[in-house]
């Protein structure tokens, strides 16, 4: 499938390959726009773009590929941004991104250059969370160390705070009037998206 590994493939390095970060080096500002199921469906469209990554695995050397990546179409990187990857240890050329929470959030932790300890801490409460933790538990895992308003602050990180539907609306319209005028999305993909945005 285009800008996707074969399902067999897939499996076999969700399987055996190693999970890493990723740096963008490099991508495309124009590509293709693939949708599966109904159309008008933000969710449903894909953008695949040509990229390329210096891949940086714990405890091996970091190694650059070229690969065209299929990123949803509000989610796309930029040049400098951390993604995760899953590759095949045996052949490097053989990669696919890892989209799993759990990967997303080493990758910016890493990025961070948060200590390992920290990080680690971070990535336990965050499964926990992710794993249907109540809120008391979280609570009792962050009160066992002391700073983690440091840790996040060195992120960059905000504090909780309850999500802005209005400025999540408002970045979504960005995002998909970028595509447009980088040729991605026609006039009427953007005009029955945008629609379905703003119905939301």
């Amino acid at each position: 499938m285009l800008g996707k590994p074969s399902r067999r493939t897939e499996k076999r390095l969700e399987e055996h390959g190693v999970r890493a970060p990723a740096v963008v080096l490099e991508i495309a500002e124009k590509g293709m726009a693939i949708t599966n199921g109904a159309e008008g469906i933000v969710a449903n469209t894909t953008v695949m773009l040509k990229t390329k990554l210096r891949v940086e695995p714990d405890g091996r050397p970091a190694f650059e590929v070229e690969h065209r990546f299929r990123f949803p179409q509000l989610a796309i990187p930029s040049a400098g941004s951390r993604i995760a990857v899953i590759f095949d240890p045996e052949d490097t050329g053989k990669l696919m991104l890892d989209d799993s929470p759990e990967s997303q959030i080493h990758s910016m932790l890493q990025g961070a250059g948060i200590a390992p300890e920290k990080a680690a801490f971070v990535e336990s409460i965050s499964a926990a969370a992710m794993g249907g933790a109540s809120p008391a538990d979280l609570s009792a895992m962050a009160s066992q160390m002391s700073g983690m308003a440091t840790v996040f602050t060195g992120m960059g990180m905000p504090q909780a705070q309850p999500p802005d539907p209005e400025q999540a609306r408002l970045n979504q319209l960005e995002q998909l009037a970028s595509l447009h005028e980088r040729g991605v999305l026609t006039d009427a993909e953007f005009a029955q998206q945008k629609a379905q945005i703003l119905a939301g």
